[in-house]
């Protein structure tokens, strides 16, 4: 249920029960993918999680913080504390509105902290129950590392993903690679940045494969369910 698709009274009806928050970026990723990717690959992992669980799908805040790719067009950087301010005025009115429990997913790696520190505020101000999980990151590592070894922004994982949701949108004729090393710690520096990002992603995206990117989301949404069956939010 998309709650902006709900009349008043309707949303009424339903009462408390769990939320989910997808929000993403635009982004520049190669020269194949959409700019949208990280937005569309957390929209399409809230609806499946919030159908199984009956749960409420909150619109989509499709914008965040692009630092490392500003350069590329179509990279929309958006400053970190207007993320900060807007995802927490969200989780304020959603509280407000009797939805205490709020499950944010992630599609960018620009919004991780901000996301989390927003939560943490959040949870205390309101007594929420927030969970903000990167879906890359976060869970099913093991089926992650077992099907994509060389994983990166745009590489053949994340591309595998979008093809297995939105083909229709890749270009893979211009699929490539950039096996530029990455700093195994976090470095900010605008050299490192041009650096590593000589090409707008990592890895190979020509090895990309979507019946492996539709195994990937199963079990990043099977691992997600668990866990809130685990801490009883479901």
């Amino acid at each position: 249920m998309r709650i902006d698709e709900l009349t008043g009274p309707k949303f009424e009806e339903l009462g408390p029960r769990l939320a989910f928050l997808p929000v993403g970026s635009v982004e520049r990723h190669g020269d194949h993918l959409p700019l949208g990717t990280d937005t569309i690959i957390a929209e399409h992992l809230a609806r499946e999680l919030a159908s199984r669980t009956n749960g409420i799908l909150l619109p989509t805040i499709p914008y965040g913080p692009c630092i490392a790719l500003r350069d590329y067009p179509g990279t929309f950087d958006v400053d970190w504390e207007a993320l900060y301010r807007y995802v927490l005025s969200v989780l304020r009115e959603a509280a407000r509105n009797g939805l205490k429990k709020v499950v944010i997913v992630n599609g960018h790696g620009g919004n991780t902290n901000v996301l989390k520190f927003a939560a943490r505020r959040a949870s205390i101000e309101h007594d929420m129950q927030i969970v903000v999980f990167d879906w890359w990151r976060d869970v099913a590592q093991d089926v992650r590392k077992e099907l994509f070894p060389h994983p990166g922004h745009a590489g053949e994982d994340e591309t595998s993903v979008l093809l297995a949701i939105r083909p229709d949108l890749a270009d893979m004729d211009r699929a490539d690679a950039n096996e530029a090393p990455h700093p195994t710690l976090s470095l900010y520096s605008p050299s490192t940045y041009r650096e590593v990002f000589v090409k707008p992603l990592i890895g190979d995206a020509r090895k990309a494969d979507p019946e492996r990117g539709r195994k990937l989301l199963d079990a990043v949404i099977e691992e997600v369910l668990d866990f809130l069956r685990e801490w009883k939010m479901i």
